[in-house]
């Protein structure tokens, strides 16, 4: 064991024997008070410099890829349930919705609440700047907490920066940087913790964890294993039971309350606590061109969830690094948590019945994890941190290429080969296709958006299914104008959807089975069901007017209506 230095503790009398003896380099009072360790200090000069740096690059970018159509549609109904939360008609907190985790729309009611922001859609490439730009921050602590020298770090920052999986949705407006910024800081926290045993860290760590549960459900069982980890790591130093059961405590309890306030809002609202597991949307998503879905098979489920952790391949490297070089309870812990990235989306393919449900996008919690775990392996075997730092920066570099080449190729995505084609090429993707079966561009929501502007509609006359038509709905910037199954709940929607006449003048619909004024009228959008009248449409999207009084013949059968006329609109 290396020898320590072993001087009074400064400020102390240099020959007084009972002054407290002080360890330098451990920063530890033989006296028994236990002090922080310094870790490899980072400047105020050298965060502002990554955020602002990445942020506006992001910033840019994502304007960029606006220019060019290039519009996530998640992203898309999670701006417009935050816009409406301020402007509906009523306006109200509900507006978030149960299908989706709350935080991706919550981070964005700051800049739905300028109409400016969301009519330029500058909302979305601006909100996720920021929350990318933040998680590189927090990635550079980590490895200044591992006291890593800065220019060190800084480079393997830069490359993370520059990997275009993480660039991607630093950019587009989803709501998967929130998550990626506070797993990062709870990550952080969970290091510095291990280094010190500094109860703020232990709480720290609950804190982010407590928010990221709600942007990803995901990082439950991230949280639980954490816990896991505390309790193993004080077990094994020795510490007294009353000690490991209230560090536990003190970190689970943010997470706890975060999802009993959660569940409690579901019971209340829905009548359902666990209503957020039941209601999550698993219909094909509103810009899909095709609804095959390969079925499962477990080989290729394991197979394509180890594929898309090749967009960052230094989480599985770590694995290894972790189990046999640490060889203590966090390294333990961080290599189950990058196990457990790949196995969780394994398991929401078996439980959805078909391959396709694993995303590229799946991966990005290991990235955040293999930055973790490299740290704490750095921080711990001093003797090989040039060897490390060297399979880090290098297998950074291969990721750049790798997460290109897998965004360009691999089956199940959201729009990154439409990315990686508009980055490449500068060439606008209205129209075009992208792997995973989607229709990239916003041009049918902008031609029915524009149609439904020029014409003289009041407050909550056009009905519709806002969880199909969200695209419509933001891009008119007037949500007060549709009577949505936010505006007084799913019951007194589906009352006026029983008996619409008398009660709106137009039903909107996305021409799709997943519709569920379709579901309830099939064939109303080609005039086929009398009391509905088409008066224009495109590929997309059907406004249609409805009669005043109810038909001779109506209820679920369909009527056919012989003397409809519509107009055919853009996109």
């Amino acid at each position: 064991m290396e020898s320590a230095t072993i001087t009074n503790r400064p400020g102390a009398v240099a020959d007084d024997p009972d002054a407290p003896q002080y360890d330098e380099r451990r920063h530890v009072s033989l006296a028994g008070m236990q002090e922080e360790p310094q870790a490899a200090p980072v400047t105020r000069i050298e965060t502002l410099a990554v955020f602002i740096g990445f942020g506006a690059f992001y910033m840019l970018l994502g304007i960029r890829l606006l220019s060019l159509h290039v519009v996530n549609f998640d992203a898309l109904d999670q701006l417009t349930r935050a816009y409406m939360v301020w402007y509906n008609d009523p306006p109200k907190l509900a507006a978030i919705g149960f299908s989706m985790p709350p935080v991706g729309t919550l981070v964005l009611l700051p800049f739905a609440a300028i109409k400016a922001l969301v009519a330029s859609g500058l909302a979305l490439p601006i909100s996720s700047a920021i929350f990318g730009a933040g998680t590189l921050t927090f990635i550079n602590r980590m490895f200044a907490m591992a006291d890593m020298v800065r220019p060190a770090r800084l480079l393997i920052v830069v490359l993370v920066g520059l990997n275009p999986m993480f660039a991607f949705y630093a950019m587009n407006g989803s709501g998967d940087a929130a998550y990626l910024l506070f797993a990062a800081f709870g990550m952080f926290c969970v290091l510095g913790w291990g280094r010190n045993g500094s109860a703020r860290y232990l709480i720290g760590a609950g804190l982010a964890f407590s928010v990221a549960v709600l942007a990803r459900y995901e990082f439950i069982l991230w949280a639980l294993l954490l816990a896991f980890l505390v309790s193993g790591a004080l077990t094994a130093k020795g510490r007294e039971k009353d000690e490991v059961e209230g560090s536990v405590i003190a970190y689970l309890a943010p997470v706890m309350y975060a999802l009993g306030i959660w569940i409690f809002i579901n019971a209340v609202v829905l009548g359902d606590p666990f209503a957020w597991v039941t209601e999550a949307s698993s219909s094909a998503p509103v810009n899909a061109v095709s609804s095959a879905a390969p079925d499962f098979n477990l080989v290729d489920a394991i197979g394509n969830a180890l594929r898309i952790q090749l967009i960052f391949p230094i989480g599985l490297v770590a694995i290894p690094m972790l189990v046999f070089g640490t060889r203590d309870a966090i390294g333990y812990g961080i290599a189950l948590l990058i196990v457990l990235n790949v196995a969780w989306s394994v398991t929401t393919a078996a439980v959805a019945g078909s391959v396709d449900v694993i995303e590229l996008q799946d991966a990005l919690p290991a990235m955040i994890a293999g930055c973790a775990g490299i740290a704490w392996c750095y921080l711990r075997a001093e003797s090989m941190r040039a060897l490390l730092w060297a399979v880090t920066v290098g297998l950074a570099l291969v990721s750049l290429p790798l997460a290109w080449t897998q965004m360009q190729t691999f089956p199940h995505q959201n729009l990154e080969e439409a990315f990686t084609r508009a980055v490449f090429s500068g060439e606008d993707q209205e129209g075009s296709t992208s792997r995973g079966g989607f229709q990239v561009g916003i041009a049918t929501e902008r031609a029915m958006a524009d149609y439904i502007d020029d014409q003289d509609i009041g407050n909550n006359e056009i009905l519709t299914d806002n969880a199909r038509t969200f695209g419509v709905i933001i891009l008119t910037g007037q949500p007060n104008l549709f009577f949505d199954r936010v505006d007084k709940g799913d019951t007194e929607w589906q009352k006026v959807l029983d008996d619409p006449w008398g009660n709106v003048d137009y039903v909107l619909v996305q021409r799709t089975d997943a519709d569920l004024i379709l579901q309830k009228y099939p064939g109303m959008d080609v005039g086929e069901v009398d009391g509905f009248d088409p008066i224009a449409s495109n590929d997309r999207y059907t406004l249609i007017s409805v009669s005043p009084t109810a038909p001779a013949t109506s209820g679920d059968a369909a009527t056919p209506n012989t003397t409809s006329q519509q107009d055919t609109i853009g996109g």
